[in-house]
């Protein structure tokens, strides 16, 4: 699967917080792939050089590799498969979509088989900084072992909780044969720092129906925001349009 592109040499500085979030089903990961997964993450990170700008450029790139075998592992299962079911795909969308207007907007998504990818931008507003050919500070750099984290310590722990809680009520509603939408406990919850990342995620979440085998283009997956998109103004793209 094609990996987000590393930033660009001139960072630009995004406005508000802005996350990109992974969401789950439970036991659809074998925990040894996903052992030996952190295990080579953690192997190569042991190798970071010397120099400030080439240690972050190296550690940015192997957190970028492990994201994208992480991201693999979900798609290549294909027996758990609950939020292919159309309704679930489109109660998820619903609830992206409404939580969007408390505090959040939503810039892109997408509602695979078994997980949910969503890049959400917090509102409250942050200093804005020019543009420069330095990178941000360390405290935006992408951390060095960025994983599925427990919901409390995500900064959008309060989202999860009430996502992932009322998903599951709205789905044992809807479901009708005895299943049950049941959510991993934890989240990949990735900082996005500049706006050349968040273009690269945005249009690796695009491509994630497509380089699953799922579709031959973005906009032919129902439940994603380049589907949407496409339909608003048929550009095919992974921003989610603004209808305002």
């Amino acid at each position: 699967m094609a990996q987000p592109a590393a930033g660009s040499a001139t960072w630009g500085r995004l406005r508000n917080p802005t996350h990109l979030v992974t969401l789950r089903l439970a036991g659809i990961v074998p925990a040894d792939r996903l052992r030996e997964l952190r295990t080579w993450r953690d192997e190569q990170l042991a190798l970071v050089p010397s120099e400030p700008r080439l240690a972050r450029e190296f550690q940015t790139r192997i957190q970028q590799r492990f994201f994208t075998e992480y991201d693999y592992l979900l798609d290549e299962n294909r027996e758990h498969v609950l939020l292919a079911d159309q309704r679930l795909g489109a109660m998820i969308r619903r609830q992206l979509l409404r939580r969007a207007a408390d505090g959040y907007q939503l810039l892109s998504y997408a509602v695979m088989p078994n997980h949910v990818h969503a890049v959400l931008e917090v509102s409250a507003p942050l200093s804005v900084a020019e543009p420069t050919d330095e990178p941000p500070p360390d405290r935006d750099v992408f951390t060095v072992c960025s994983d599925e984290e427990p919901d409390e310590k995500s900064p959008l722990a309060e989202f999860l909780r009430d996502f992932k809680s009322e998903t599951a009520t709205e789905a044992f509603a809807l479901l009708d044969d005895g299943r049950e939408l049941k959510w991993h406990s934890g989240t990949f919850d990735f900082w996005i720092r500049s706006e050349p990342e968040l273009e690269a995620v945005i249009e690796y979440i695009a491509q994630n129906p497509v380089e699953a085998g799922l579709v031959q283009s973005p906009e032919q997956w129902f439940f994603c925001s380049a589907h949407e998109r496409f339909l608003h103004d048929a550009t095919t793209n992974g921003w989610q349009p603004k209808y305002s």
